[in-house]
């Protein structure tokens, strides 16, 4: 039996930014953009945005080894824009009076945003990197990147979460990739 993992539509992705405030907004985009929890967004540096490799660069990790993530064109527009004129050292995420994020002050906002959003029940910052994993792994993505993306030493989390959602793909691979064996 697969567990549940709960994870937004696309659809709600966007609703939940439309309705979020500017400063959770940018921690919501944060997170579906890249897939990282939500203490590696709130460390987060201007410096930690490198644009010519279109990365960010995740000093501290759950795991305790860094990592690069790599960005989608419009995550990297999205984390430009963020770094944009700013000092190196300043935090990349900021509430709207410039202070850096605290454990757990964006979690009110975030389910002001879900009710506005008609994301009912709401969901935590953590729910946002499932969507990231979920939408990968829908979108075909090895399981092996997905994990790496995420910061997992290899494919077993990634595979008791989201596997199930490849089967589609695979079973679109199989279908138009696979030559005829009897005829």
């Amino acid at each position: 039996m697969q567990p549940r993992v709960r994870f937004l539509t696309r659809d709600e992705c966007r609703q939940l930014i439309d309705a979020a405030d500017l400063d959770i907004g940018h921690l919501v985009k944060g997170a579906l953009l890249t897939g990282c929890r939500a203490g590696e967004l709130q460390r987060m540096k201007v410096r930690d945005y490198l644009p010519q490799s279109r990365k960010v660069f995740i000093e501290r990790t759950k795991s305790g080894y860094p990592r690069a993530v790599t960005l989608t064109d419009e995550g990297n527009e999205f984390f430009g824009t963020l770094a944009s004129d700013r000092d190196n050292e300043a935090p990349l995420f900021v509430r709207h009076d410039g202070r850096p994020w605290g454990r757990d002050q964006y979690d009110k906002l975030l389910k002001e945003a879900c009710q506005k959003a008609e994301i009912i029940p709401p969901i935590c910052l953590h729910t946002l990197r499932h969507t990231y994993a979920s939408h990968a792994a829908m979108a075909g993505i090895p399981l092996i990147v997905i994990a790496k993306q995420l910061g997992h030493a290899d494919t077993r989390m990634v595979e008791k979460y989201y596997a199930h959602l490849a089967e589609s793909f695979i079973d679109l691979q199989i279908r138009s990739m696979m030559p005829s064996m009897v005829t």
